[in-house]
């Protein structure tokens, strides 16, 4: 008794340059829609009780967005071979007043030989998240 009515809407980009048998740029764009609705008494419970007192609960409506962008580079030098990307992500939920926005940059290098393969390569993350509809109190750790 505790599902949902979801409705999701995704759409998702993806453009391919290969200037060279040796080189690949993808550019990728998408974009995600998502409503979702909770009926008491039909995908939810019809009330809500504590301490003695029931309440009745009501209609819950919520949308969620979340965009995307990726640019992405295939690489083939000899030897060695490469994959190297940058991505951000951006999701909203007005209903929590709830954004994040993450970045990521990363590249992989790998050289073959004969009897190993050797990968090396860097990482950058970057996450950010505002919820100002956080219920819960954020207590500051205590001096000593």
């Amino acid at each position: 008794m505790h599902s949902y009515k979801q409705d999701t809407r995704s759409g998702t980009v993806k453009f391919t340059l290969s200037p060279n048998s040796d080189h690949d740029v993808i550019a990728e764009i998408g974009r995600t829609l998502q409503d979702r609705t909770s009926t008491p008494g039909k995908n939810s419970i019809a009330e809500t009780c504590s301490k003695g007192v029931c309440r009745p609960n009501t209609l819950s409506e919520s949308k969620y967005s979340r965009n995307n962008y990726a640019l992405t580079h295939h690489g083939r030098w000899g030897q060695f071979r490469s994959e190297s990307f940058i991505q951000a992500d951006h999701t909203n939920n007005p209903g929590r007043n709830m954004k994040i926005k993450n970045l990521e940059a990363n590249t992989q290098w790998s050289l073959a030989t004969d009897q190993h393969i050797a990968t090396f390569g860097l990482q950058y993350l970057k996450e950010k998240l505002n919820d100002s509809g956080n219920q819960f109190e954020a207590h500051p750790a205590k001096a000593r």
